[in-house]
Formats: structure tokens, sequence, C-alpha cells
């Protein structure tokens, strides 16, 4: 599910807008905020950001481009979209690193289109998870997961908000859409966000939902080194 937020003063642009993206043919997660203040509050409030802005320049209490700026401080890799009702603005904006641009007016088959690049740029840096079960396919933020363990021929998805999650898929599958950097596969049947790993004793992970993993000798150098890289935030961006 791709999580977004929208910033704009007009209630009528927003709720074209909303119309537009739940009409998708995949799943979204939108909150609006009317006021840029509430967004830059909840930003610097909150670990858990959003996939996707969509910021209108033209705020009332708060420039849009500011906004932009501080959102892109807290994430790197976020997508920003701004929305004007003025195309001339966009010589504006060069200066911050924004997905694109729309004008109010912007036309379904439009938004249809920005939104087939986002999700692919989302699937490419892999932020989003895709899985199937029971024949329907679903989306997870890859920052709510703790860790994928195999159990038998499943494979349980433990997530911080939906509990335990259930697909049937190869290890190597799921690892092929993690971001490398920031999930480490510490035995065959076990992969973890390291985002979650409390801290490592000898070969057992504690992580911060509570559960301890082994992890093989093998494997045992490599994750210690990933966690410590991690720790020191060193180069931990999202792939592009």
């Amino acid at each position: 599910m791709i999580r977004i937020a929208i910033c704009d003063d007009s209630v009528k642009d927003v709720e074209k807008l909303e119309r537009y993206l739940e009409a998708l043919p995949f799943s979204v997660d939108i909150d609006v905020f009317y006021k840029g203040s509430d967004l830059f509050g909840y930003i610097n409030c909150q670990e858990d950001l959003y996939h996707l802005y969509f910021l209108d320049i033209e705020l009332g209490d708060i420039k849009g481009t500011d906004l932009a700026r501080e959102i892109r401080r807290r994430d790197e890799q976020c997508l920003i979209v701004f929305l004007t009702g003025h195309p001339g603005y966009v010589y504006d904006i060069f200066d911050i690193n924004v997905f694109d641009y729309i004008v109010k007016s912007v036309t379904r088959d439009r938004m249809d289109k920005l939104m087939c690049r986002v999700k692919k740029t989302l699937e490419k840096q892999g932020r989003i998870f895709y899985y199937n079960f029971n024949k329907v396919r679903y989306g997870l933020n890859a920052e709510r997961i703790y860790l994928f363990q195999k159990n038998c021929r499943q494979i349980e998805i433990y997530t911080q908000k939906d509990g335990v999650l259930y697909t049937y898929m190869k290890m190597d599958e799921v690892m092929e859409q993690l971001n490398d950097r920031q999930f480490a596969r510490v035995s065959y049947s076990c992969i973890v966000n390291l985002k979650y790993v409390a801290e490592i004793k000898g070969q057992i992970i504690c992580m911060s939902n509570g559960m301890n993993i082994n992890i093989t000798r093998k494997q045992l150098k490599e994750v210690k080194e990933k966690h410590l890289k991690y720790l020191s935030g060193e180069v931990w961006q999202w792939s592009s």
C-alpha cells in the first residue's frame, strides 16, 4: 500500500485528487492536511512517514517549497509532486528534488500515468513488498515489516501493524523485492529488517518486537557488518 499525504488548502482540489487516487487499481492510504504547518508538525514528530507527497505551492501559512525542503531533509528518497494553478511556478522548483508537478486542472489520464510511474519507482526502491495469499495480491509498506520467517512451505510475515501475514514464496523471491541494505538474510529460513534489530548477542538477534532469531555461522559476519553500517547511518539510502 502506498502511503500518500496531500497538503492543499482548497477542499475542492483535495476532493478531486482523492477521487482520482481512490479509483486507482492498487491500494493507497491517504492523509489530508489543509495547512502546511500541520504537515510540518506531523513529519517532525513521526517516524513512519509517507511514500508520496502532493504539495500545493501556494499554501496560505507556509510556502510549499519550504515545506518540501523540510520533507526532503527528513526523507531523501520520498516522492514529492507539486500542485499548482500556475505552470510558471515550475521554474521556481528546480533546486528541489521533485518527482513531478501537476496543474490543478489535471485529467484522470494524466494522474493515472503519474501514479503508474510512482508505483514503479517505489517498487524499484524496495519500499513496497508485494505478495499473494488465497489468490489475492497485497502490498505492504516494507518499513513496517519486522521479519520474514519460513515455516515449512509457508512464509510468515511479521508486521508492525497487521500482525502475522502469510504467503507461499521462496525466500530468494522475497529478498529480490527488498532493499538489501535495509534487510539481511540471517539464515536459510529468515530475513530481518535491520531497523528493528535491538541488539545482537553472539549468534542471536534480539528484535524490538521481542522475538529472538538465530544467525547461522555462515551469515554472522555479514549480518553484524550490515547492522553496524545501519547504526552508523553510512550511505543508507533507498536504492535508485
